[in-house]
């Protein structure tokens, strides 16, 4: 057998590899050079089991689990006594996992504290850092960075507060971010420092937080034990002050003694703090109002973090009324803050993908924008899906990265063989880069590779397109169609394809030629109800051209009722008949369009092998249970006393792995 990666794989006597027949010499060698009859090849490791299991099914989540606990428990379990070996082995897996699937929080914790064991703190905390980086919007996992960074450097209190600093920049917008807010909080509290705390807070009753009530509580406290020079600024102070003294006296009330005399600071003091109150009450009001408006689609969410399962209709067009929302609001970092949460549980569907990096888009960003298409490619949406990648390859191209957006095309035709989206997109990409030529060479190779009798049609039709918007030679396109229609007479695309380039001709011969593709129309095996559908666009032609008479133009309806409405009818018929069981009736699959449109081809489900019309949907399997935010229950809003309370609050248990996610 032949090693790669601390694997073994037979080798042939006659240098033949897996796949190709083996010759009855067919020996295999181990890793120490020691060959044995095929019949008699060693048991494979259940460490090598496992290995080969994630590597034929990467989006396995549970044979990643199986390996994991494997290389925990190598010689009996990791400890800083064991092996280097075993260490490796252990890093070498969580670092794979991690890769493929960095928004499982949860793993990166189990990542550190491991690594606390076997190195210490400072690589822990090396592990951390690369969390926070991997997935920079897990409120829990800055939460568990800040705690450990506290609990093992509590002398560095710079270090702490830049951590503190760094998490509030990437969650604290969050409206599930009560949690990092009331560690940072604890921590500044036992600090002793009343100033810092209350510059804190005066950032915290800002935002709209699902706890956004006890904030304002707190910071009405922390006023009190201050003096009123450090409740705002020394700008605001004097503005404030200067409204107090100069306002009017009561009308009717005659100047008394008392009120001629300039106020003290004593008896300004009390006047001073119910203005600051008052004006801080108007922006509690306003946070109040805020969180009521997002708890409508808040109250909604029942998954935040990923799972294998897919995502249920109704929580998808959650997210999307949420957006909606949310961009309508035109707050932009709210937005940025809700479409990061928002791809946590959606990260394997490309509609939102692609509806974030409109948006991005919309704010001049091409920086922005490819990080997000980064993102989205190379770590969360399968290999398999194209839509995303095909608006990737066409932004490339847009910037001038020609290249880049040829390698885009050339990976994803590797990835998905004979996908004809691509193929006619990539085509398209060459005829503006390379001309003509090349994007006909792309086109005629591909209707040479798949073996669809469907797709070599709709090639066809891309062929003889190409080729006639750049000679306008209609005589040749007319003998191309003929030809295709000859050989793909199923094709209603092919023969629609036919029939429209017919009627867009305005020469004198263009309604022989049109009466010549309906004829052959009418001979071919296409469906009743489908040739009804070109019957009626031949007879709209009919009826528009100026040489036509009502009696060509009656004989061509009588024929199409006759021939084709009523045989369409009878199939309709029969298959209402053949689907009255209601329970066994399928559901119809829903219908678009490729890219737009592409001459009235339908989108395929996600069940239909990928090669004719490109998927839309998230296939229904399991791509590994990410977790963006762990268990989905983080307690009840903390509403004043005339706010509807939901359940009550729960606190997080860091210490447990979430029963739904990771």
């Amino acid at each position: 057998m032949a090693e790669e990666n601390g694997h073994q794989y037979p080798v042939q006597a006659n240098g033949a590899t897996n796949g190709e027949a083996a010759p009855e010499s067919q020996i295999y060698i181990d890793t120490k050079g020691g060959e044995f009859p095929v019949d008699e090849q060693p048991p494979q490791s259940e460490w090598d089991r496992l290995w080969d299991a994630v590597q034929k099914n990467p989006e396995d989540f549970s044979s990643w689990e199986a390996l994991l606990d494997a290389a925990e428990k190598e010689e009996g379990g990791l400890t800083k006594d064991s092996s280097a070996a075993a260490q490796n082995k252990f890093r070498t897996v969580y670092d794979h996992f991690l890769a493929k699937f960095p928004l499982c929080f949860g793993y990166w914790k189990k990542y550190a504290d491991k690594e606390f064991v076997l190195e210490g703190a400072e690589k822990a905390l090396e592990v951390y850092e690369r969390g926070v980086v991997s997935i920079h919007n897990s409120v829990e996992l800055w939460v568990q960075f800040c705690a450990f960074k506290i609990a093992n450097f509590p002398d560095d209190e710079e270090g702490i507060r830049g951590i503190f600093e760094r998490g509030a920049e990437q969650v604290g917008n969050d409206y599930q971010s009560h949690f990092f807010w009331d560690k940072y909080l604890e921590w500044t509290e036992s600090k002793g420092d009343r100033l810092a705390m209350l510059k804190v807070l005066e950032r915290v009753i800002t935002i709209p937080l699902h706890h956004y009530a006890k904030y304002f509580e707190k910071y009405s406290s922390v006023c009190a034990s201050l003096p009123v020079t450090d409740l705002v600024t020394e700008e605001e102070y004097a503005k404030i002050e200067a409204e107090i003294r100069s306002q009017p006296k009561p009308e009717g009330e005659e100047a008394t003694a008392e009120a001629s005399v300039e106020k003290s600071e004593e008896q300004l003091e009390p006047l001073l703090r119910a203005k600051i109150h008052e004006l801080k009450t108007h922006i509690y009001m306003s946070t109040q109002e805020a969180v009521h408006k997002r708890w409508v689609y808040e109250g909604e969410i029942k998954r935040s973090y990923f799972h294998v399962k897919p995502l249920d209709e109704s929580q998808l067009a959650n997210w999307r009324r949420y957006l909606d929302f949310e961009e309508a609001e035109g707050v932009e970092s709210r937005i940025y803050v809700l479409y990061e949460r928002c791809l946590v549980p959606c990260a394997l569907y490309e509609e939102f993908w692609q509806r974030y990096i409109r948006f991005v888009l919309s704010r001049n960003d091409p920086t922005g924008v490819r990080n997000v298409f980064i993102r989205a490619t190379s770590i969360f949406v399968p290999a398999g899906r194209p839509t995303v990648r095909l608006s990737y390859a066409a932004f490339e191209e847009e910037q001038g990265h020609i290249d880049e957006a040829r390698a885009i095309y050339q990976t994803l035709l590797q990835n998905v063989p004979g996908h004809l989206e691509t193929l006619t997109k990539y085509a398209h990409f060459e005829r503006r880069q390379s001309g003509p030529d090349r994007a006909l060479e792309i086109l005629s190779e591909a209707v040479e590779s798949v073996t669809s009798e469907d797709a070599k049609a709709y090639l066809e039709v891309q062929r003889v397109r190409v080729r006639y918007n750049v000679n306008q030679n209609a005589e040749e396109a007319r003998t191309a169609y003929q030809e295709a229609a000859a050989k793909y007479g199923s094709s209603r695309y092919l023969l629609s394809a036919y029939l429209s380039f017919e009627i867009e001709q305005r020469d004198a011969k263009s309604i022989h030629h049109t009466t010549t593709a309906w004829t052959h129309i009418k001979s071919t095996p296409l469906p009743a109800e489908d040739k009804r559908t070109l019957g009626l666009r031949y007879l709209d032609y009919l009826t528009e051209h100026p040489s036509t008479t009502i009696g060509q133009i009656n004989a061509v309806d009588l024929e199409v009722h006759r021939e084709f409405m009523d045989k369409a009818g009878e199939a309709s018929r029969k298959r209402g008949f053949e689907g009255d069981d209601v329970e066994g009736r399928p559901i119809k699959q829903v219908r678009g369009s490729i890219g737009g449109g592409v001459g009235g081809l339908g989108v395929q489900s996600p069940a239909t092998p990928v090669g004719y019309y490109p998927p839309t949907q998230p296939a229904q399997q399991g791509y590994g249970a990410y977790a963006g935010y762990g268990a989905q229950a983080y307690g009840a809003a903390y509403y004043g006393a005339a706010a509807a309370t939901p359940a009550a609050p729960q606190a997080w248990d860091y210490s447990q792995q979430a029963a739904t996610g990771y």
